[in-house]
């Protein structure tokens, strides 16, 4: 969602475009010369870029979503750990810790909510 101020500099651009594409419009109905409606729909063209490349540059920038970050905060919080980590041993397992679980439970809950209830299947 674009903020106020952003939306009354785009209003201008976006009635140019309009007003643009009513024209060829027009002149696609009136059967006007085609060089003169290919100059208009290059015109057009060039308006909807412009506003394109301008909505582009006022629109938020988007937080980027870093993975380490997310694993660190689960790991920290204990929703799951590597086994060996705590027990020593084989590396490759994983551990659930009391959150880990409930999420687990509740996605099995929910999967089963799913498809056993509601699509009737049958659970083996």
């Amino acid at each position: 969602a674009l903020s106020p101020e952003a939306e009354a500099t785009l209003a201008p651009m976006r009635a140019a475009v309009k007003e643009q594409g009513d024209l060829v419009r027009k002149m696609k109905e009136d059967k006007m010369p085609e060089l003169e409606i290919k100059k208009a729909v290059a015109e057009l063209k060039t308006r909807k870029k412009k506003l394109e490349d301008k909505e582009l540059e006022l629109r938020p920038a988007q937080a980027k979503f870093d993975r380490s970050k997310m694993e660190d905060t689960l790991k920290r919080r204990f929703f799951f750990d590597q086994s060996f980590a705590i027990y020593g041993g084989v590396t490759g397992q994983f551990d659930f810790g009391p959150m880990g679980c409930a999420m687990k439970s509740n996605l099995i809950a929910a999967w089963r909510n799913f498809f056993v209830l509601e699509e009737q299947m049958l659970e083996v």
